[in-house]
């Protein structure tokens, strides 16, 4: 019996050993190792965000904090937003507030602050109108549609914005995640080990499955037969009526995904966004349009992510900045 407990006592112990080398050699290891883009979207996480206990906001961005991702700087202000810091909200305005809101796109995922679609408007505006409007930036990556519109009807109008613009991608169709246990939680924001098996793992059911294909992915989430779908739908069909009851005017820009711009694959999800615009008579411009004459990967941030480089985000500032000065949706407040 005492055998039998020792032999179970020293494969815990082995195993807990193993387990805590392995984590300080991926901790060590990291940076010249393992670098990519799954590990710094998790450490993104880690650090700079905080579980809620809102089913249609079960994340959000913690405030007044920093790291750097992908050799990005990153920072949050007060309010939990890339963003300088703000004077208090019950301080009058002394100009137009624009608010941005979508995911990473709109965050700037993998390039410095001031090269953001958002900061690109809020210069040309400058140019035409100085000291006449001041553009926020509310983004945060892995949010959908629902998410995004819960994160305005809660923090975003206490910053009173007399314009939302709202950044759609593709994958804004997506289910919104569940909420995250105490557990589960604290492991994954403590863990490279974790995080650094979960990334492989990943990758190798991908390589594995012969049935995967990105392409087929994405267009799955625009099915009749997806709850998610609709829900998101729902969402972004309430925050057009929410910026109308609250007197607000609203624009939207449909971003693409990056992979493939000529003979683009995901018609589906353009209609999708135009539809809603279209219906609720929301101003709305397909960022496509002005992307798709560019080799795709001079678009990436990096050859294994295609999210919107610092070109990419000036060729869709100067876009957005030109249509929604075109629509008059400024000076028709």
């Amino acid at each position: 019996m005492r055998i039998k407990i020792y032999s179970v006592l020293t494969f815990i112990f082995s195993l807990v050993f193993l387990v805590a080398l392995g984590e300080i050699f991926v901790r060590i290891a990291y940076m010249p190792l393992f670098y990519s883009y799954n590990m710094e979207m998790w450490r993104y996480a880690k650090d700079l965000k905080q579980p809620n206990q809102n089913p249609k906001l079960p994340f959000c961005h913690k405030p007044n904090q920093q790291g750097n991702y992908y050799g990005v700087q990153v920072q949050t202000n007060q309010q939990g937003m890339r963003e300088r810091n703000l004077p208090k909200m019950d301080t009058g305005k002394t100009k137009k507030r624009i608010l941005f809101i979508g995911d990473s796109f709109t965050f700037g995922w993998g390039i410095a602050v001031g090269e953001r679609f958002s900061n690109q408007v809020q210069n040309q505006l400058d140019s035409l109108y100085p000291n006449q409007y001041e553009v926020l930036n509310s983004g945060v990556g892995n949010t959908n549609s629902t998410m995004q519109v819960e994160l305005f009807q809660t923090k975003g109008i206490l910053l009173k914005p007399d314009l939302v613009v709202l950044n759609y991608f593709i994958n804004d169709a997506e289910p919104t995640p569940k909420i995250m246990g105490k557990i589960g939680y604290w492991l994954f924001s403590k863990s490279y080990l974790l995080a650094f098996l979960s990334d492989k793992s990943q990758k190798i059911k991908v390589n594995l499955n012969q049935n995967f294909n990105w392409k087929t992915y994405y267009s799955d989430l625009y099915l009749p037969s997806k709850p998610a779908l609709e829900t998101n739908k729902n969402a972004l069909i309430d925050l057009t009526k929410y910026c109308k009851t609250h007197q607000i005017k609203l624009f939207i820009s449909n971003i693409p995904e990056l992979h493939q711009t000529q003979n683009y694959p995901f018609l589906e999800a353009n209609a999708f966004i135009r539809s809603i615009a279209e219906d609720t008579q929301t101003p709305f411009i397909d960022l496509l349009q002005p992307l798709k004459t560019y080799n795709p990967q001079a678009l990436w941030v990096s050859p294994e992510d295609a999210h919107a480089n610092a070109l990419a985000n000036k060729i869709m500032g100067n876009a957005i900045a030109k249509k929604i000065i075109e629509s008059n949706i400024l000076q028709a407040q």
